[in-house]
């Protein structure tokens, strides 16, 4: 019985080729080198999923123990209220990630992720994180929070005089906020 364990082995590496471009560019993957992302690869519990326009990725309503980040396409993240009225909360591009607090806090989605092109997800598990990628969850969970902080602020400001000049900041402040995450080989 003969083993073809050399196409294993070139299978996998060319998996790992084709997509290192977008795990280097990631938050996920900040300050990690090629030799710990393959490393981290393999310490996860994932798949990488294709869906159509408008195919449902996390439903809201439903709990989930995966995080998605997307390597091509984008990802919308919505809710529907109680009038039937769609509410875009923001649209993940590929490099970043989407259900990090909801699969944390094993808590019901209020909103759902949907494919708003045709998309590859990398979905992996909450279980066996590598210490390198639960600092950069955090590191990302925390720079949200500062975003949003920022949203609230903005819109509890009662006058447009009061709120423009947080116009002409937050460009800039996402910039950074983008610029903190980029990879070691982007500079």
């Amino acid at each position: 019985c003969k083993h073809n364990f050399g196409g294993i082995y070139h299978k996998r590496r060319k998996f790992l080729n084709y997509w290192l471009r977008i795990f280097r560019q990631s938050p996920l993957f900040a300050s990690c080198d090629d030799l710990q992302i393959e490393s981290c690869l393999k310490a996860l519990d994932h798949s990488i999923k294709s869906y159509k326009k408008n195919e449902t990725i996390f439903m809201e309503g439903a709990k989930i123990e995966q995080i998605g980040l997307v390597l091509k396409g984008t990802v919308r993240i919505e809710s529907v209220d109680y009038e039937g009225a769609v509410h875009l909360y923001t649209v993940v591009e590929p490099s970043f990630c989407f259900g990090e607090t909801y699969a944390f806090l094993g808590k019901t989605l209020k909103v759902s992720a949907i494919a708003n092109t045709d998309c590859f997800v990398f979905l992996f598990s909450i279980k066996n994180l590598p210490p390198c990628i639960l600092e950069n969850l955090l590191r990302i969970a925390l720079l949200k929070n500062e975003i949003l902080s920022e949203r609230i602020e903005h819109a509890s400001k009662k006058t447009i005089r009061k709120k423009s000049p947080l116009i002409f900041i937050r460009p800039k402040k996402r910039r950074l906020v983008h610029d903190s995450f980029q990879s070691r080989t982007d500079g």
